[in-house]
C-alpha cells in the first residue's frame, strides 16, 4: 500500500500498473488482471475515493492522479502502464513525467469529449446531487454512448426502471457516482495542449473497439497524428467496456504489445 492510494496485486513477471476509468474501481478488473497474471505482475490501482484510498481534495487535478501513479510505480518498480478512458488520459500524462516507463497502453482516452459533452456532465452532476442515481447513470450511459447499443432503443422510463433494479443490488456503483466529477475534470485538463504528447518517449499503443462511438475513434486518430511512432489497434468486436467485460478481446493485443523488447 502507498500513502495516498491502494492497489491490488496479482500474478508474476514484469510489473504492469492498471488505471481504471470513471465509475470503476480495482474490483472491476479482476477478470482482466487474472487474464494477464500468468505473464505479468498486475497492480490495479484504486483511484481516490475508492476502497480505502484517500478522498478527493478540493484541488484534485490531473497532476494529483499522476502523482498517485508515480507513487505506485516507485513502490512496485513497474515499467508498463494500462489505462481505460479517463485512466488512459492519466497513463499518457504519467508517461511524460515518471522515469522508467517503457510501455503505455491507452484504451480510448476521451479527449474529444470536453465541450462536446459538457451538457451531459452538467445534467449528470445535478442528478447525482439530487440523489437521482438511476437517472444519473442513464444520462451518462446514453449521453456518452458507452453502454450496450440496445440501451438507446429503450424508452427512457423503461430504461430507468431497469437501472433502478440493477442499482438495488449494486451498492458499490451508487458510492462511485460522486467520484465521476473528478474524471470529468481530469479529462478536461488532459484534453488541453495535446501537442505536449509529442514528447512521449515510451512505446505507446492506442487501443479502441470497433463497436465504440465515433468521438472515441476520433480521439485515437488525433493522438495518432501526434504520435507517429505509436501503434494504433482497433479491437474487432470490442466496445468501450470490453477491457473489463470482455478481456478476452483486449488481452491478446496487450500481450503482443507489452512483450515487445
Amino acid at each position: 500500500m502507498v500513502t495516498q492510494v491502494n492497489y491490488r496485486t496479482t500474478g508474476t513477471g514484469p510489473g504492469l500498473v492498471v488505471v481504471h476509468g470513471a465509475l470503476q474501481s480495482s474490483s472491476s478488473y479482476e477478470k482482466f488482471a487474472e487474464a494477464l497474471a500468468d505473464e505479468f505482475t498486475v497492480h490495479v490501482v484504486d483511484r481516490r475515493g475508492r476502497h480505502g484510498s484517500a478522498p478527493h481534495a478540493a484541488d484534485h487535478s490531473l497532476k494529483t492522479e499522476v502523482d498517485d501513479i508515480a507513487a505506485v510505480v516507485r513502490e512496485t518498480g513497474a515499467q508498463r502502464l494500462f489505462g481505460l478512458s479517463s485512466g488512459a488520459v492519466i497513463v499518457l500524462e504519467s508517461a511524460l513525467s515518471i522515469p522508467g516507463i517503457t510501455h503505455v497502453a491507452a484504451y480510448e482516452p476521451p479527449i474529444t469529449a470536453p465541450g462536446l459533452k459538457d451538457h451531459v456532465f452538467e445534467r449528470f452532476e445535478r442528478e447525482v446531487a439530487n440523489g437521482q442515481h438511476a437517472e444519473a447513470l442513464v444520462t451518462i450511459g446514453l449521453g456518452l454512448e458507452v453502454g450496450p447499443r440496445w440501451l438507446g432503443l429503450l424508452p427512457r422510463p423503461l430504461l430507468l426502471a431497469v437501472t433502478r433494479k440493477l442499482l438495488a443490488n449494486d451498492v458499490d456503483m451508487v458510492s462511485l457516482l460522486p467520484t465521476a466529477r473528478y474524471d470529468f475534470r481530469v479529462v478536461g485538463e488532459g484534453s488541453k495542449n495535446l501537442e505536449r504528447f509529442k514528447a512521449l518517449e515510451a512505446d505507446v499503443v492506442l487501443l479502441g473497439g470497433s463497436k465504440s462511438p465515433r468521438y472515441l475513434k476520433d480521439a485515437l486518430a488525433i493522438l495518432e497524428t501526434l504520435l507517429p511512432d505509436a501503434t494504433r489497434v482497433e479491437v474487432r468486436g470490442a466496445d468501450h467496456g470490453s477491457p473489463t467485460e470482455r478481456p478476452d478481446l483486449v488481452v491478446p493485443e496487450l500481450r503482443r504489445f507489452f512483450d515487445l523488447p
